[in-house]
């Protein structure tokens, strides 16, 4: 995330908006299903990250999911060369300048609230020393169980 009013990108050209407009997830890979929350500022659209906390005896167990957009977009293409060309979101004084297409990145691909989107997911078990004692990065299928707001 980067705030700068003085940069604007050239908009999606039509072909790209129409390739993102198709796009679908490839559900044939096998992805275990979890469960997170999302928290973000009011009015956010794009919710790319989430997050799950569980006691596991003595331990924790931390899951932080990130949207998956490889799952969507095929490598090589034409939306996946311009998305690496614009690598990040501007946010600027009055909105934001997108790294993807708005259909992508605020519907396909966000964490919405009740919704089963593809995530990755790193699991980091805790010990009650607060040391990490285990980690994993697994492809899953997040069900976002609540969309908070930081108020």
């Amino acid at each position: 995330m980067h705030i700068n009013s003085a940069i604007k990108r050239k908009p999606f050209p039509t072909s790209i908006l129409q390739q993102a407009e198709n796009l679908s997830f490839n559900s044939e890979q096998y992805r275990e299903q979890v469960i997170g929350i999302t928290i973000d500022a009011d009015g956010s659209r794009d919710l790319d990250d989430a997050i799950w906390l569980e006691p596991k005896g003595q331990n924790a167990l931390i899951s932080i999911h990130i949207a998956d957009p490889t799952s969507f977009v095929p490598i090589h293409s034409q939306l996946d060369q311009i998305i690496l060309e614009r690598i990040e979101t501007l946010y600027l004084k009055h909105g934001n300048d997108p790294m993807m297409p708005h259909i992508l990145s605020e519907n396909k691909i966000s964490l919405l609230e009740g919704k089963i989107k593809p995530a990755i997911t790193i699991e980091v078990l805790i010990g009650s020393d607060a040391q990490i004692s285990q980690t994993s990065l697994k492809l899953t299928l997040l069900k976002n169980l609540k969309q908070y707001t930081y108020n």
